[in-house]
């Protein structure tokens, strides 16, 4: 079978790259093919430098005619056997090898290369050298000494044992001691090891030739040895020559004849290399340990992250949701009404996958904020199984709730938790249920002080295999499960997690075609008294202050201070700007702020320094005013430095304003401010929008526009005409910032350039400016890591985002409606001539496909000619409204504006 032979080439391929022989093979004109490891080892050329080079490569000079007669005689078909003879090392030096050479045979039995297999025989050579001359010794004895012949025979077979015992013994030094502990014989990296010569060593004892000290150490071993027992050892030693460590093994290996031990051999293999390697592996298990430390730390920063960009982006999502459904409220035109309940339906389920993976990424990086407040479970359920009334309705479900009587209704706990996991759960319920009933259940666990939530369906239900991996994240019972029903599979793995933080589990248990029971054991403490409501989850982010309050607001970038002061005014607050840090310590120092805004980073006297100065001066008895850090870095680090000086609380920017209205009220003491005489009326509601001329709907305002986050600038700015004419400013101000910063960077002034990217970064972000703001985020990073390329790159990315953005910024008004009541947004309406009958064409059959990649190339190219129509087209597109995208182009051939 196909896997047994590629499982038996892998083998062999194995077994040739483990050999301690080298292992070769050629072509029939004597052209290397392969060449393992030994052989790089015997030779000295790597597998790249001998693969593609003559098999002559390693002959000795004079000696290129023996390869010839072997190509010849291979290809022939014979095989060269077991011959020895010399090659040249890389290094000029020539090895003794033993070779053996075999014919290589194709499928079809043609003989297509040569096989080699060489080995060093060099150590063999010595040692049959050494043996030649005790056996011409021993000769010069039996000449010398005629009368002792037979001795002498005997003498010799015993020689000849000895000299057999060495050949299948010896890995590198060789020594042999007599029952006496005298020295018989050494090879010669035996004798040099001890420094010995043959002239003097022979004869001598273990005891001198060691040392006292070594012989003590060794002498049990020696003795075992003597007494018929083999001995292995390791042993480390310092060589005097080069003055390193090297290692050994040592055998002691007793000397057996005619029943009695007559000596013993002593065989020494220089290991050092082999430590080496040892100490290496240790080396690199501990840098892979490390390594999966920063894995683990990568993960952890990985569901930061991630948590992070959930949060990022639920922000605009909540804002969409909100604005179509204002648009829904609206008398509109039935297919727009199904288009944007259709958007309303997937952003809805879009926000629910938001708050899940957000929710999944705090869960396993450990970030997860559970609050003990007293709650009432039969409420909590209740308003759960209240959102899911019509969905049942819709799919004949009976959906129920079977409180068991003896247990109290008030606990201490999570009820926001507890209520996501019992959603998740009842929502997965019907979702997997097609006929029959969802029921819930509470009653109390055998183990006291637990209570057991259940929830039962007669849905698909699960095998045991799909059970075991139903809680795995992204993961659900199976492919089709996705397809069919739709889903992330993140609910129930949210749902265990939340259990086991709460210090409970979750069990499941399920048939095929007959329901499921996902049931929820946690341990709830019963409250005392009567739980306060906790159906309000929900905060107004629109609310106006209670306290008025004294500000000063620093920051070096006008237009945040613009977006600031109008926000701030608009809760009527009493504020005063300070542009620089000196401006601000000035004004601190004179006038009684309740409240100061303080951007850190500025240049000159940065936020920090001027907050230091505040408080030294504070020390000396004057009032202390709250002080609120600004900042684009929200590091942990930056946080630290920030309390460090004396700030007593800390927001991003871009500013969420609602939050930093809120923040206000916490930070400040509560005998500072005055009543709010704005805030006793009633909290504004959403920006409001034109109507629609002779009805009192509201008009949805927005159509997308590249590199503009119009919904956040609106709500951000909460002026439309004000937000307009700040981004109209950054386009005229900021249009050759790239151009200066590729000057700067180009000349290396990177404290220049870092100054114009973080006021880019500042602005876009208060703007929306989404692409502008990602971008100039990363250049600054780069700048402060002073990387010319990447911050090169990155210029041209915020030059290419500038332009769009400015593109965008061109074409925006401020009524969302024209004159005759058409809603075109905030986009004016196109002055651009009427597209040719050709580019008509060309755009109407492209947009026949109902593709987007079809049509793109298209607007790319019309764009020069067309920006305002093709960007339309753009929005169009990527809503997939190809209807609306047709109708558009025939309106603009037709001439229409």
């Amino acid at each position: 079978m196909p896997g047994e032979k590629e499982n038996h080439l892998a083998f062999l391929a194995s077994i040739v790259a483990s050999s301690d022989d080298a292992i070769m093979s050629k072509t029939l004109d004597g052209r290397i093919t392969s060449w393992n490891p030994a052989a790089e080892r015997l030779f000295g050329y790597s597998a790249e430098e001998a693969v593609g080079r003559p098999m002559t490569l390693i002959f000795p000079e004079g000696a290129e005619q023996e390869e010839a007669s072997i190509l010849e005689r291979i290809g022939r078909g014979e095989f060269v056997n077991h011959f020895q003879t010399r090659r040249r090392r890389k290094d000029g030096s020539l090895v003794d090898v033993s070779v053996t050479i075999s014919p290589i045979l194709d499928p079809d039995g043609r003989i297509v290369g040569a096989s080699k297999i060489a080995r060093d025989i060099t150590e063999l050579k010595r040692g049959h050298e050494e043996l030649q001359r005790h056996r011409d010794h021993l000769e010069d004895l039996v000449a010398a000494r005629t009368a002792e012949i037979a001795e002498a025979n005997r003498r010799l077979r015993d020689q000849q044992t000895f000299i057999a015992t060495i050949a299948d013994n010896i890995p590198v030094m060789v020594g042999y001691w007599d029952a006496g502990q005298r020295l018989q014989f050494g090879n010669k990296a035996y004798l040099e090891r001890f420094g010995l010569t043959a002239a003097t060593a022979y004869g001598r004892t273990i005891a001198s030739v060691l040392g006292q000290t070594d012989y003590r150490e060794k002498q049990p071993m020696i003795e075992a040895a003597l007494s018929g027992e083999t001995q292995f050892f390791e042993q480390s030693d310092t060589m005097e020559a080069d003055g390193r460590v090297r290692y050994h093994q040592v055998h002691y290996i007793p000397d057996r004849r005619e029943g009695q031990v007559r000596g013993l051999f002593v065989l020494i293999t220089d290991i050092t290399r082999l430590k080496q390697a040892e100490m290496r592996l240790l080396d690199a298990n501990e840098q892979l340990a490390d390594a999966l430390e920063e894995a683990r730390a990568a993960d952890a920063a990985k569901s930061r992250f991630l948590a992070n960009m959930s949060h990022e982006i639920r922000t605009p999502m909540n804002s969409v949701l909100g604005f179509l459904g204002l648009a829904l409220e609206g008398d509109l035109p039935p297919s727009t009404r199904k288009q944007l309940a259709m958007a309303h339906s997937s952003a809805k389920s879009l926000l629910l996958l938001i708050n899940d993976i957000l929710d999944i990424s705090k869960l396993q990086s450990g970030r997860i904020d559970l609050e003990t407040v007293p709650f009432d479970l039969p409420v909590v359920l209740g308003g759960c199984l209240e959102l899911f009334q019509i969905r049942a309705r819709e799919k004949k479900l009976g959906l129920s709730l079977e409180y068991h009587p003896d247990l109290p209704r008030h606990f201490q706990g999570d009820p926001m938790r507890i209520r996501q996991i019992a959603t998740n759960l009842i929502g997965n319920a019907i979702k997997f249920t097609e006929a029959g009933h969802v029921q819930v259940s509470v009653k109390p666990a055998s183990r006291t002080g637990v209570i057991a939530l259940a929830v039962t369906d007669t849905g698909i239900g699960m095998t045991a295999q799909q059970m075991d991996r139903i809680f795995n994240p992204f993961v659900q019972a199976d492919s089709s499960t996705t397809r069919r029903f739709g889903g992330t599979g993140l609910g129930v793995s949210i749902c265990r997690q939340l259990a086991e933080a709460m210090g409970g589990r979750i069990e499941v248990e399920s048939v095929p075609d007959q329901g499921s029971v996902f049931r929820v054991l946690l341990p709830l403490p019963v409250a005392d008294g009567v739980a306060p409501s906790d159906d309000a989850f929900t905060t107004d982010t629109r609310a106006l202050s209670p306290r008025k309050f004294s500000i000063l607001l620093v920051d070096d970038i006008e237009e945040n201070i613009e977006l600031g002061e109008a926000r701030l005014k608009g809760q009527g607050h009493d504020v005063t700007c300070a542009r620089s840090g000196q401006e601000a310590l000035d004004l601190a120092l004179s006038l009684p702020f309740d409240v100061i805004l303080m951007d850190v980073h500025m240049p000159g006297i940065s936020g920090l320094d001027a907050t230091r100065e505040i408080r030294r001066r504070e020390s000396g008895g004057e009032t202390r005013r709250t002080i609120i850090a600004l900042t684009a870095s929200v590091m942990p680090a930056e946080q630290g430095q920030c309390f460090a000086a004396g700030m007593d609380a800390f927001i991003g920017k871009p500013i969420d304003f609602s939050e930093l209205f809120r923040l206000m009220e916490q930070t400040v003491p509560p005998d500072r401010g005055s009543a709010n005489a704005i805030s006793a009326r009633p909290a504004a509601g959403p920006i409001a929008m034109p109507a629609r001329p002779g009805t009192g709907a509201s008009v949805f305002p927005f159509v997308a526009v590249p590199g503009i986050d119009l919904t956040d600038g609106l709500r951000r700015w909460n002026d439309p005409a004000r937000y307009i004419a700040a981004l109209t400013s950054f386009r005229e101000r900021y249009g050759d910032a790239t151009a200066r910063l590729l000057a700067l960077v180009t000349h290396g002034d990177w404290f220049k350039a870092r100054e114009i990217a973080h006021a880019l970064k500042g602005v876009s972000g208060n703007l929306s400016l989404s692409d502008v703001y990602r971008i100039s985020g990363l250049l600054n990073e780069a700048l402060k890591a002073k990387d010319a390329d990447a911050a090169q790159h990155l210029i041209s990315d915020l030059a290419q985002a500038q332009s769009v953005a400015a593109l965008s910024i061109a074409q925006l008004r401020t009524d969302p409606v024209d004159d005759d009541g058409n809603r075109d947004g905030f986009l004016a309406p196109d002055a651009e001539c009427p597209l040719t009958d050709e580019a008509a064409r060309e755009l109407l059959a492209a947009l026949q496909t109902d593709d987007p990649g079809s049509v793109e190339p298209l607007l790319d190219e019309l764009s020069r000619n067309y920006p305002q129509t093709m960007l339309k087209l753009r929005s169009l597109i990527g809503d997939y409204d190809f209807d609306e995208a047709r109708s558009l182009v025939q309106k603009r051939h037709a001439g229409g504006a």
